[in-house]
């Protein structure tokens, strides 16, 4: 059996770029490979609208009626197995909270492969996760 894990800063329930769809169709695929156990990091939204920048899910700074969702991602649960939340979403330039990111993964990490073996393989979506890539090896 292979063990791989997949570090990717967006995932299936917060997708805002290609690098989501493109994590959620390589987990797809690789899970469907006889031997092959994929487990999944990735980054979320505070679910405050004020932590999105340029979202289309976003409402624009008004507080919704009772009952409704500020934000899709609200709605919708990751089936990632690591979950770190950010306090900015939506952009995945400089300015995003990549370094944060990086520092919520790796602490996750460090303390879920205290308990069982390290995946035979670390694949990182983009430069996002490297940090956090290269602290596991």
């Amino acid at each position: 059996m292979v063990r791989i894990l997949l570090i990717t800063y967006e995932y299936d329930a917060f997708t805002f770029s290609g690098n989501g769809t493109y994590a959620q169709g390589l987990v797809r695929g690789l899970r469907q490979q006889p031997g092959v156990v994929v487990e999944v990091a990735c980054g979320s939204p505070f679910h405050d609208r004020s932590a999105c920048v340029g979202c289309e899910g976003c409402v624009g700074g008004q507080r919704p009626p009772d009952g409704e969702f500020a934000h899709e991602c609200e709605r919708r649960p990751s089936s990632a197995d690591v979950l770190v939340q950010l306090p900015r979403w939506c952009n995945l330039d400089g300015a995003s909270a990549y370094r944060r990111f990086n520092e919520l993964v790796i602490k996750a990490l460090d303390e879920r492969y205290k308990k069982k073996e390290q995946p035979d393989l670390v694949c990182c979506v983009d430069w996002h996760g490297l940090p956090a890539c290269l602290h596991l090896q």
